[in-house]
């Protein structure tokens, strides 16, 4: 709410997910496609250049896209997210062990598992309140395990190191400290390879900033994406 009421702010349900289609074919839910599809809302909502931000998987979505149109950037914004080939960093085996195979008998259960693997236990009484809520909403419409299957996949498998190369659009990169899905390695390792980019760790915080540490989220964004003639829209896949 508090960055629609200074500039357009649209997010994106990507193909397979929340209120998109979910019953798709494997091959719609692959990088390049999913990238394809984000260029056509742009071009569909006639927004010539965007603030695009991507968060954990979204940022591989929106690498793919960057790295393909980046004359549709003003800003890119790298959220708790990896460069991925060689310099991927992993979270523990304990916690990839959760993540693709998820405690519980139902979907509902098994996506209340992976939400747990975001913030810990000890910390999590803070947040209880918001995340309850948050996790009502997705319940709504949660993501087909397959579909998910596939995400994780594209993760794993994601390689930015050309983009990293050949990008010259301003990147601005926020990691939590103690972030347990992405470890904070990864954004460091995304800073260092993008040469016109930013590193922001938000310290006391885990794979959630938005919901953690939001005031200084949205400060980091209000204060990091470029805009033009004080206008800026923000994608968020």
């Amino acid at each position: 709410k508090r960055l629609c009421s200074e500039a357009p702010l649209i997010l994106v349900d990507t193909i397979g997910t929340g209120k998109s289609k979910q019953d798709v074919d494997e091959s719609r839910i692959l990088l390049p496609q999913v990238a394809n599809d984000l260029r056509e809302i742009i071009l569909e909502l006639n927004r010539p250049q965007i603030n695009l931000l991507g968060y954990s998987y979204g940022g591989t979505v929106a690498m793919t896209f960057a790295h393909k149109h980046p004359e549709m950037l003003h800003t890119l914004v790298l959220v708790a997210t990896i460069l991925g080939g060689s310099s991927y960093v992993p979270p523990t085996p304990e916690v990839g062990q959760q993540l693709t195979r998820p405690d519980g008998n139902t979907l509902e259960e098994k996506t209340e598992a992976i939400w747990r693997l975001c913030i810990s236990e000890s910390r999590l009484a803070q947040y209880r309140s918001v995340m309850e809520e948050t996790l009502k909403k997705q319940m709504r419409n949660l993501t087909p395990l397959e579909v998910l299957k596939r995400q994780l996949l594209n993760y794993r498998e994601f390689d930015g190191t050309q983009f990293a190369k050949e990008c010259k659009v301003p990147t601005l990169i926020i990691t939590g400290e103690d972030d347990r899905l992405t470890p904070m390695q990864n954004s460091q390792n995304l800073h260092e390879a993008l040469p016109n980019s930013e590193l922001v760790v938000i310290k006391d915080c885990e794979h959630m900033p938005y919901l953690e540490k939001t005031d200084e989220f949205v400060q980091l964004l209000k204060s990091g994406i470029r805009s033009e003639e004080h206008t800026s829209e923000l994608q968020s896949p």
